[in-house]
């Protein structure tokens, strides 16, 4: 833990409140809901749709600075930012996946690291694949400068990301905001284990979370638990070192036991699911 001291105090996020990020959160799921993607920096009076502007151009700073290039060369100018090289090469990774994405939501905690909070996770930054939420951490690497002794992986190598299917989400973007917070939530209690235990989780690999509760939010979905696999990003190589993002796909508990008695493997798992999603909808396999 003690390698990210430093990482967490330059983290000054702090979680949405206020009407003015309610509203933005709520502008953002409803582009979602409606099939948009809510890109770029949300100001319906400086672009093309109104849910963003084109290119962020003109948007007098209503971007999100660590991920809007014209803002970050903006402030790198003026001299009074450092870029955040780390979390930049996340950023870019999956702009590449989803492009024109810019400013996607970000659900950060209510009480900071720094302050005490209990969250180690700066970040999960939620992309929409129109048919899914992606969900993308950002905490178990390097995020700013190099600080650990390991040159070769930033961090503890690894990022983790969790494709949830919209269907059986809800339909409002209140609705559709709980459920993302609340699996925010799972990703940060991943992290803190972690971060805990030195436990790096890798691809092909289940996890059995104990408690058998549906993971969705009113906690009555079969999906208990997870598999993993290496992400369509891969492992990329950042100023830091290497990070690795390490796909979550949710199963059953009967899927699981599956696993555990050795029935069946992580991969032949994978492959009878057919879908890399975590659908909260589907009954189990076994």
């Amino acid at each position: 833990m003690g390698i990210f001291q430093k990482l967490f105090q330059k983290n000054t996020a702090s979680a949405p409140d206020g009407s003015a990020a309610a509203s933005e959160t709520d502008q953002k799921l409803r582009a979602m809901i409606l099939g948009g993607s809510g890109t770029d920096c949300l100001n319906p009076s400086s672009g093309e749709n109104a849910f963003g502007c084109s290119g962020c151009s003109g948007c007098g700073g209503d971007c999100d600075p660590a991920s809007c290039g014209q803002n970050a060369a903006a402030s790198a100018q003026g001299g009074e930012t450092v870029q955040p090289l780390g979390l930049s090469a996340i950023i870019h990774t999956f702009e590449k996946f989803y492009p024109g994405q810019t400013s996607p939501l970000r659900l950060t905690p209510e009480i900071p690291w720094e302050e005490g909070g209990r969250e180690p996770l700066s970040e999960v930054r939620v992309y929409d694949g129109r048919t899914y939420f992606h969900l993308v951490t950002c905490g178990l690497s390097e995020l700013y400068e190099k600080e650990s002794d390991n040159a070769a992986y930033s961090g503890y190598g690894l990022e983790f990301t969790v494709k949830l299917k919209k269907e059986g989400l809800g339909t409002t973007p209140e609705e559709i905001n709980g459920q993302l917070r609340h699996m925010a939530d799972i990703l940060q209690s991943l992290a803190r284990q972690v971060f805990a235990e030195d436990r790096v989780f890798t691809p092909e690999e289940y996890i059995e979370l104990g408690d058998g509760e549906g993971l969705d939010r009113n906690k009555s979905s079969n999906i208990v638990g997870f598999i993993t696999r290496l992400d369509d990003a891969g492992v990329v190589e950042t100023p830091n070192g290497w990070v690795k993002f390490t796909e979550l796909i949710g199963v059953t508990e009967a899927e699981i036991q599956g696993m555990k008695n050795g029935w069946i493997s992580v991969d032949q798992m994978y492959q009878a699911l057919g879908s890399d999603w975590t659908d909260f909808c589907r009954g189990s396999m076994m």
